[in-house]
């Protein structure tokens, strides 16, 4: 059954690929929002003075 594990085979590789691309998603968008609290944490701290 060659076509089977062949078939099974793409599939891992499509779910692994996908995985990847959300988990750099995530990373991305974590990363936007840290910068986006740092830059208004110093926003705050030039207001404050």
């Amino acid at each position: 059954m060659p076509d089977a594990v062949s078939f099974l085979q793409l599939i891992r590789c499509l779910i692994v690929s996908l995985f990847r691309r959300a988990s750099r998603i995530v990373a991305e968008a974590a990363g936007a929002n840290y910068i986006a609290l740092q830059t208004d944490r110093i926003e705050d701290a030039r207001q404050e003075k």
